[in-house]
C-alpha cells in the first residue's frame, strides 16, 4: 500500500512539472518553441534508441519488438534531421 501512495505522489509530481513547463511555454517564441522541440526529438529518438539496444542486448533471443523500438528511434532522429517533424505553421 505504501509503495502505491509513493507510486502515485511521483506521478504527480511528474505531472506537475509538465504542466508548469507547458504554461510557460505559452509565452515563448515561435522560433524558440521549434528550436526546443527539434531538442525534444532528438532526445527522445536517442533514448527510444538506447533503450531498444539495450533491451535487445538484455534478452536471450532477438526480439523483433525491441528491434522495432530500436529503428523507430533512428528513424524518429533521421527525420527531425532532415526537417520532417517541423510543423508546418
Amino acid at each position: 500500500m505504501k509503495d502505491g501512495i509513493i507510486i502515485l505522489l511521483f506521478v504527480f509530481l511528474g505531472v506537475g512539472i509538465v504542466h508548469f513547463f507547458s504554461l510557460k511555454m505559452l509565452d515563448v517564441s515561435v522560433e524558440k518553441k521549434n528550436k526546443i522541440r527539434r531538442v525534444f526529438y532528438y532526445f527522445y529518438g536517442l533514448v527510444y534508441s538506447i533503450a531498444g539496444v539495450l533491451q535487445l542486448y538484455s534478452s536471450s533471443s532477438l526480439e523483433l519488438i525491441y528491434l522495432f523500438q530500436t529503428t523507430l528511434g533512428i528513424v524518429f532522429i533521421v527525420l527531425n534531421f532532415l526537417g520532417k517533424l517541423d510543423p508546418k505553421v
